[in-house]
């Protein structure tokens, strides 16, 4: 099956989480595409449960886009002075 964009159901882009100045995810960026299974590993204490979270709106980013279907879920950004 060849990738393109019209066969993305899983969008992130520059997804950010921090809980006070720990920094847990930083700049995530994934495409999933139809009929593609993908496999997140790591050791404990790296952000993989912290990353289903926030796809599944149980955490909220800190920052950064998240589309399925191609609608946007969620985009925060960081507003600095």
């Amino acid at each position: 099956m060849a990738y393109n964009n019209n066969n993305v159901i899983l969008k992130i882009r520059n997804l950010n989480k921090h809980f006070g100045k720990l920094d847990v995810l930083r700049n995530i960026n994934l495409d999933l595409h139809k009929q593609e299974v993908l496999v997140i590993i790591g050791p404990s204490g790296a952000g993989k449960s912290t990353l289903i979270r926030c796809i599944n709106r149980l955490e909220e980013p800190t920052s950064g886009e998240i589309y399925l279907m191609e609608k946007k879920l969620i985009r925060i950004q960081i507003i600095t002075n």
